[in-house]
């Protein structure tokens, strides 16, 4: 393949107070002075202010940088866990925390039972969800494995689907004896 242009996006649902393209280069940059990129690399080169790279940064003092990462390992502690309840018939049912953006527009977690009965948050549940997948199938597509793994997902989709289907399949209905 012949190399005509080379161009920088974010992808969907991401934005930086600069340019793709500046990142994009800046990254470039920084692989071509320590032979690859890694996140130490580019704290390293952004923590100076002359780099494209500071302002990408939530804030370089060092108290508000911890609160932030506090915050971040406060919400893998909320996600981590799976609240079992065993049901009157003995089968569990599992429950977890899920990140929503709440009606005053700031996130939250709900437990995924409540959440299956509400609308609004079932719906953005589903949109994440989708873009998610929507990012692995790009991701894919680019490195050109797009087809195997197309056809795995499809097959574990099958799979559940089956599974799902003969958990909530009826009893068949006895025949009635005749008078």
């Amino acid at each position: 393949m012949r190399k005509e242009k080379t161009t920088w996006k974010f992808r969907e649902g991401r934005s930086y107070p600069v340019a793709p393209e500046v990142i994009g280069k800046e990254h470039e940059r920084i692989k071509s002075v320590y032979g690859n990129t890694n996140p130490e690399t580019i704290v390293e080169e952004a923590r100076k202010e002359s780099s494209p790279l500071h302002s990408c940064f939530r804030s370089w003092d060092v108290a508000v940088a911890a609160h932030q990462h506090w915050l971040a390992e406060a919400r893998e502690l909320t996600t981590s866990v799976i609240k079992v309840i065993i049901t009157k018939e003995d089968q569990p049912e599992r429950s977890f925390n899920v990140s929503i953006v709440r009606e005053d527009g700031n996130r939250g977690y709900v437990q995924s039972v409540d959440m299956m009965s509400d609308e609004q948050a079932r719906q953005q549940l589903l949109g994440e969800g989708s873009a998610i997948i929507k990012g692995w199938f790009d991701r894919f597509e680019l490195l050109g494995m797009l087809g195997p793994f197309v056809s795995a997902v499809e097959a574990l989709l099958e799979t559940y689907k089956a599974k799902l289907e003969e958990k909530t399949k009826c009893p068949p209905k006895r025949k009635q004896k005749s008078a």
